[in-house]
């Protein structure tokens, strides 16, 4: 791996490129949503064959799960009695300095089960291994159920019952099995808490405990400081920590998150993080640098994303060095 002047200069142009990349890319697509009014018949007939292949394959989707309870609707939503079926597939383009171009995927779906009980949901997600690896943990997807590295792809499945859920605390517990050999089965509880500062300031914290039959027990706690810093600029300061039986000491992380609304459809948001371990000494073991970019795309359920980042790993008993990533996403959404 390269370091030095030359490194931090391929990272500084890479972020140039892709920066220019998606600004354009923003500009393009806000010019294509302004004249959406003056579509042409070839134009129409392209966006009626999206709309129709979509249909055909949320109604492939809802057909087999009809009777499945309320997955991924929103959780601040009272009314359960409606049941609503999400599911979120992500197609990926990474390229990782110094190795190949790679196409991880991730699949996520919470499907309602109505006539069984309204507070049991069905827990389905899953992709490859390359993927799992790069899940931030602001993801939907529980830090306590993502990939190990030394495991190929796997697929999850679970139960999770509700017992309360409001707009200032939820708790909720369930459990489930990783697909594949060997079997790996989990059991988690997870509590939730929102208190607001005043009309620009919101703490939240969450605590799970879990256990995992490759791994034994542990617990994740995760505290976040969320501010309203300008009329378009959130922040977030968040501070968490993992203990698992299986592994010496605390892992840890602080993260600092700005973002920034375009518009109802676009927007950014700045990354910084830093992640360590306390043994066998209290250090750093890795810091990251990410402009992420998010638009709403032609339709409601079509959205792309692009990524430029930079990981830096200080070296103790090796050189530090950098590694730069550009990813790129293209994602549908089935809700029904």
């Amino acid at each position: 791996m390269n370091s030095g002047l030359s490194v931090f200069g391929w990272q500084r142009m890479m972020l140039v490129i892709a920066t220019f990349s998606f600004v354009l890319c923003s500009i393009v697509a806000k010019a294509d949503q302004e004249s959406l009014g003056k579509t042409l018949p070839s134009d129409e007939l392209i966006y009626s064959f999206l709309d129709d292949s979509h249909t055909y394959l949320q109604g492939k989707i809802k057909g087999p799960t009809i009777w499945f309870d309320n997955f991924f609707g929103d959780p601040r939503v009272e009314d359960s009695e409606i049941p609503t079926s999400f599911i979120r597939f992500r197609a990926v383009s990474r390229y990782t300095e110094g190795e190949k171009l790679t196409f991880p995927v991730r699949f996520l779906a919470n499907l309602t089960l109505p006539k069984v009980n309204q507070r049991l949901h069905l827990i389905f997600f899953g992709g490859n291994s390359q993927d799992a690896q790069q899940e931030r943990s602001g993801d939907e997807i529980d830090s306590t159920l993502q990939e190990d590295g030394n495991i190929e792809d796997r697929t999850n499945l679970g139960l999770r019952y509700v017992f309360f859920d409001s707009l200032r605390s939820w708790f909720h517990f369930g459990g489930g099995v990783r697909l594949g050999w060997p079997v790996d089965y989990y059991g988690r509880m997870h509590y939730g808490r929102v208190l607001h500062r005043g009309k620009l300031n919101v703490i939240r914290f969450t605590e799970v405990v879990f256990w995992k039959s490759q791994a034994g027990f542990g617990e994740t706690s995760r505290l976040d400081l969320e501010r309203i810093l300008s009329e378009k600029i959130t922040g977030r300061l968040s501070f968490y920590g993992t203990f698992v039986e299986n592994k010496d000491g605390l892992q840890w992380g602080t993260e600092v998150n700005l973002f920034r609304p375009f518009s109802p459809k676009a927007a950014m948001a700045l990354d910084l993080g830093m992640y360590g371990v306390e043994k066998p000494s209290f250090k750093a073991i890795k810091y990251r640098l990410a402009i992420r970019y998010r638009q709403n795309i032609f339709r409601r359920w079509l959205f792309y994303e692009i990524e430029p980042e930079v990981n830096y790993y200080p070296g103790a008993d090796h050189p530090d060095h950098t590694v730069g990533i550009i990813t790129l996403v293209l994602e549908f959404q089935f809700v029904s």
